[in-house]
């Protein structure tokens, strides 16, 4: 940036450095030289001191639209830098959900039907170091669950054990009766 500012003075110093003077190198103005034949000196340095003025004028203007320029690219830059750093970030967080997730997960059952049960759930993630879900569970069970097949064959098992134990009973009291005759 410097060297713009540099190159700008540079040329607007050799401008206005050829306005002092076409073929000598002395740097001074030379009213002979650089007004017409028919105009009056003074005139011509009063004219030559407004160009003189505009031009110097527009050099602060565009020394200051530069260092402008200068900044605002300086903060571009400074938040393509935080971008970066911003993306890599995101890129880390994005690896990190592909990566294999290991849980523990938790459900108390409120309440429970023969084909309904309700409860919550909570899930922890001991990737990410926290817990991630919390829920409620619905269950609607179709047809007939493990469970009810395993109860209604203890109930058939119970009722068979109940007419073995009645008639093991009937048999002991016959047993008895025809010892005790």
């Amino acid at each position: 940036m410097n060297k713009k500012i540099a190159l700008i003075a540079a040329f607007t110093f050799i401008f206005i450095g050829s306005a002092y003077s076409d073929n000598d190198n002395s740097g001074y103005f030379h009213p002979d030289t650089q007004c017409g034949t028919n105009q009056d000196p003074r005139e011509c340095l009063n004219n030559f001191d407004k160009k003189l003025e505009e031009h110097t004028t527009h050099l602060t203007e565009n020394t200051s639209k530069l260092g402008a320029t200068r900044e605002s690219i300086v903060s571009l830059n400074l938040s393509k830098y935080e971008q970066g750093k911003q993306l890599k970030k995101h890129q880390h967080s994005i690896n990190q959900l592909y990566d294999t997730q290991y849980r523990i997960n938790g459900n108390l059952i409120l309440f429970e039907g023969q084909r309904v049960s309700y409860g919550i759930s909570t899930g922890y993630n001991i990737n990410r170091e926290k817990i991630d879900n919390v829920g409620l569970n619905f269950t609607y069970r179709f047809g007939e669950s493990y469970q009810d097949k395993l109860n209604k064959r203890l109930e058939i098992l119970e009722r068979q054990l109940k007419k073995q134990e009645k008639h093991a009973h009937v048999l002991l009291i016959k047993e008895g009766q025809s010892e005790g005759e």
